[in-house]
């Protein structure tokens, strides 16, 4: 499996305060502001390399640092900057999917973001658990069509997957929450307009009574 931007390396929080700047700067002064972001990042300074990260457009590592200091909303915004026709959409997925099921959270833009993702499927068995937590994200936001969508791309990749099998059974014999299965009875209550007022309502009888 790949090693993702949110996996830190421990070297640099271990180093002195006076080694870590220097080394900063020495990138800094060569023009290596993403070599000094990465280092910032790595012992801890996520603010610094924040910012860095932002002046270059690695919305990715941007929102790797903030979801880091806990500003969660600010990461989903950042991480659905990263462009996905670019080289890192799929590690951003990664990074993307715990964001967002911690803000139990599945909208419009981001379930288009994740489609080429669900699309592809693990790559392998260590990619499962982050297709699961996306079914399950889906599940609780009401859109088990997308459950089932990732579910069926992991059993189409590994098919002696038990779990998934059993889940996507599951959801394909309708065993959802009372709250899915209502859905679109519920939708269509909220889709109705809304009620005349009792003033309004004499104000038609008026309008359409006989005349004479």
């Amino acid at each position: 499996m790949t090693e993702y931007a949110g996996s830190r390396a421990t070297g640099w929080r271990d180093a002195g305060s006076e080694d870590l700047d220097r080394s900063i700067q020495e990138h800094m002064e060569a023009g290596r502001k993403g070599a000094a972001a990465r280092i910032a990042r790595d012992a801890g300074r996520y603010e610094q390399a924040l910012e860095w990260f932002r002046e270059l457009d690695l919305h990715m590592q941007a929102g790797a640092c903030l979801r880091a200091l806990d500003r969660t909303e600010e990461a989903l915004a950042e991480l659905l900057r990263e462009d996905p026709a670019g080289t890192a959409y799929r590690k951003c997925c990664f990074e993307l999917i715990p964001v967002a099921s911690e803000l139990d959270r599945l909208d419009f833009d981001i379930d288009r973001y994740l489609t080429a993702f669900v699309d592809e499927g693990p790559r392998d068995r260590d990619e499962i658990p982050t297709y699961l937590q996306l079914a399950e994200l889906f599940e609780r936001t009401k859109f088990p069509r997308g459950a089932i969508r990732c579910l069926t791309k992991v059993l189409e990749a590994h098919p002696d997957h038990e779990e998934t099998r059993e889940r996507l059974k599951a959801l394909e014999r309708g065993d959802a929450p009372k709250e899915t299965r209502s859905r679109g009875a519920s939708a269509t209550v909220r889709g109705l307009p809304p009620l005349p007022t009792l003033d309004e309502l004499r104000a038609l009888a008026r309008e359409h009574a006989p005349s004479g």
